[in-house]
Order: structure tokens, then sequence, then C-alpha cells
């Protein structure tokens, strides 16, 4: 049985983990102290992928942590989740103020060793781990500056192990400093993932607002209904590894699938059918009709224009279908039709299956695009850091943190040299049918 230590860094992320969990447990029917009240063998077969078994109930083997003590206080005192231990509750004295370097270089470096300390007492409590999942945001100081630490020293102490960052992009929606602020966090960290994860997947609050609105009919959503979206993707990439199905796929077989090259990591999420809130179990999709709807930009939960390239390598979790070669035959289909793809690569497509269908839903599927298209967000990321930093704009709270501008240098140089290697290995043989390619979908879509 594979094992995973899940990490929540920043207020972003911890309220990403209390969702995630709250989400976990009810799939596997836990309560809220973690005892199981379930009927079903398949809930417990494989449990232990992101539990501990103990003598009363299942523990989560979850670590959090925030730099605003605050924070931490809060999850201690949710009594709605006390499935975890609170010894994995970690917090600093003061918050990041927005500031990279705050969470990376002063008060984070101070908090890290217990961070540290924690997940080796979750791993010696493993028997077979696989590696671990950091949910953080990009624009806060503590999510960003904290969380590549950690997934630095992640990287450097256990070189073999899988390392998964969710991250949540900063939104379009801010004032002058804190966009100069988020940008900069955002650039930093982007660095960081290129050289330490194996996967990022990549979300923002702009398109999950958008999504809740339009597909959900929630007149006022809040971070709540941006948590439960992302959880019900995120549990989709491990529903294959903690319940039975075809052709189970864990989280390195689907890197595998994914990243020709080991730099090729970051990836597109986008999940079907989205609008369980009017989703009636009397609705049916064809089979047709969900991999369509999976396909189209309205379902995807970046904010981006997913089809202006051809994609490298794709990667479909199916939950509760069970026509295994219908989707794989319409799939087929349907990648030939529209040519959605880089030629030099056989077999850019892989599919999974869970027989176990998600909370409050008959089936869906989640599904980690990985081509060129996700430099649109790294590209404005690139313009936007490059006249800030230009001017000096806000730099001194960095400076002042022992950080040199030197850093920001190499940070906005690896990014670079990211997107030219990303859209050197799409656009290789497909330059002279690509604009084609672009009105096709864009008339469509």
């Amino acid at each position: 049985m594979a094992e995973l230590v899940s990490i929540f860094v920043g207020e972003c992320g911890v309220q990403m983990g209390t969702n995630y969990f709250k989400l976990i447990a009810q799939e596997h029917q836990l309560n809220e102290e973690g005892v199981y009240v379930g009927e079903q063998d398949y809930q417990l077969e494989n449990i232990k992928c992101l539990y501990e078994e103990t003598q009363e109930n299942y523990i989560s083997r979850s670590i959090f942590c925030d730099l605003d003590p605050k924070t931490i206080e809060t999850l201690k005192t949710n009594e709605t989740m006390t499935n975890f231990r609170t010894e994995n509750c970690i917090s600093g004295n003061k918050t990041s103020n927005g500031n990279w370097a705050t969470g990376h270089y002063t008060e984070g470096a101070e908090i890290v060793s217990n961070v540290q300390d924690s997940f080796r007492n979750e791993i010696e409590r493993c028997d077979n781990l696989l590696g671990f999942q950091i949910f953080s945001s990009l624009g806060g100081g503590t999510g960003s500056g904290l969380g590549s630490l950690i997934a630095s020293k992640v990287r450097e102490e256990y070189p073999d192990k899988m390392l998964y960052n969710y991250t949540i992009l900063p939104e379009s929606k801010n004032q002058e400093r804190n966009a100069a602020s988020m940008n900069y966090n955002s650039v930093l960290t982007y660095h960081q993932l290129i050289e330490n994860s194996d996967a990022v997947i990549m979300y923002n609050n702009d398109k999950l607002d958008l999504i809740s609105r339009e597909k959900l009919e929630l007149e006022t959503p809040n971070i709540f209904d941006y948590n439960t979206i992302i959880s019900k993707h995120a549990s989709g990439i491990t529903s294959t590894m903690r319940f039975p199905g075809k052709l189970n796929c864990d989280l390195r077989k689907i890197c595998v699938n994914l990243s020709p090259f080991p730099r090729l990591h970051f990836f597109e999420p986008s999940m079907s059918p989205i609008n369980w809130t009017t989703f009636t179990g009397d609705q049916t999709f064809t089979i047709e009709e969900l991999l369509s709807d999976l396909m189209h930009k309205t379902s995807f939960l970046l904010n981006f224009e997913p089809f202006k390239s051809k994609q490298i390598t794709t990667q479909s979790i199916f939950r509760g279908i069970n026509q295994f070669d219908q989707i794989e035959n319409h799939f087929s289909e349907l990648v030939k039709k529209k040519s959605m793809y880089i030629s030099w690569i056989k077999n850019n497509y892989n599919c999974a299956y869970s027989k176990i269908p998600p909370l409050d839903q008959n089936f869906n599927s989640v599904h980690l695009w990985n081509s060129a298209n996700v430099n649109q967000p790294l590209l404005q990321a690139v313009d936007v850091f490059s006249n800030n930093f230009e001017q000096k704009k806000f730099l001194t709270p960095y400076l002042d943190e022992g950080m040199y501008e030197m850093e920001f240098t190499e940070a906005k140089s690896n990014l670079v040299d990211f997107i030219s290697e990303l859209k050197q290995y799409t656009t290789a043989q497909e330059i002279e049918s690509n604009s084609d390619y672009s009105e096709e979908y864009s008339e469509e879509y």
C-alpha cells in the first residue's frame, strides 16, 4: 500500500487542507473524530494511503503550518475536524506580511526544522512511503516562501520520493502593492518548483470564482466554495490509489505518463461534470458528452486559453464509470479528429479508472494536461515581474530580509528558460499547422 504525507502551508494551504480532508473522510465514511462508520469493505481497503490506523480511529497523515499563530489556533479549535495530530500543527510568531523572503529566509527558516521533524515522524509510521503532497498559495509570503523552502528540504532528504505541489496562483484583482508582492512571490516560487517538484498542478481563484457563479450557480461564492472545487479535483488524482478500479494509477505513474522530460512538470487541471450542485441522479452523460465537456475550456480550473498549442501528454482518471473500452475508443477518435497532440510522442494520453464515484455524484473525471498553454500565466508573470523589477518597485522589504537582487534575476532567468524549453518541445513539428489548430478550437469553444 503506497502512502502519502500531506503538508498544508500558509493560511490558504491550511484552509485547503481542512476542506480536503473533510472530503476524503466523507469518501471513506469517517466521522469527525476519524472513527469508521461505513459498511463497505472497499472504504477501508486502501485507507492507509492518507491515514494511519490507531486502536480508536484513523488519523490523517497531515501537517499544517503557518507563520501566523492565529491560523493554527483556529485549526486546533475547529470542532468539525479533529482527526489530525495537534503536534503536526506548527506556527511561527508573526505573519510574513506577504513577503517571500520572510517565509523562506527569516521567520520561515526558524520553524522549518519543526516541519521536518513532523514529516520524519510521519514517515517512520509509514510502511511504504510513495511521496508528499504540498498545498499552498503562490501569492502569499508563507505559502510561497515557506512552501518552497519545505519543498527543497523534502527534495534534499527524500530525492527518490514523489513531490506534488497543488498551487493557487494570485488573483488578477489586487491593489498595486499587493499585486507587485504577489508577482515577486510567484516568480521566486516558480524558480524553486521547477527545480524541486515532480508535479505542479495550477489553479487560480479568478477561474474558480467564474465556475462557482456560472456552473455551480452560486450568487456570492467564497473561499470555501473554491476549496471544494480544488479538493474534488485533488481527491480524484489519488482516487485510484484509495479505491479499487482498473488500470490504477499512483502519483509516480502519473508523472511517468505526463512528463517526457523532468522539467516539464507544470500541469493544467480540468474536471467534469463540475455542476454537482444542480446535477441530479436522473441526469446522464453519454461518453461523448463527458469527454467533450472535459475538454471544454469552461471545465479547466486555470484561467487561460487551453488550446492555443497542442498537448504534449494528458492523464485522465474516471470515477464511477465502467465503460472502459468505450471511453478509450471515443478518446482515440476525438484525438484523431482534433489533432490535439504533438506527433513525436506515441500514446500521448493515458486513462485510469476507479469503480467508486465521488461524493454526491454518480461519476466524474479529472484530467491533467501537459502543454505549452501553461506558458500563458507564466509569461504574464514574467512581464509584470520585469516591469516592477526594472523600476525597483516594492523591492526594499525583500532586501531588508537579506535577499540580493541577483536572486530575482536568477529566478526570472530560470522561468524564461523553462518557458522557452516548453515552447520548443511543443512547436517543433507543428509550426505549419498551429494556426489552423488554434482557429478550429477558437471557433468551436
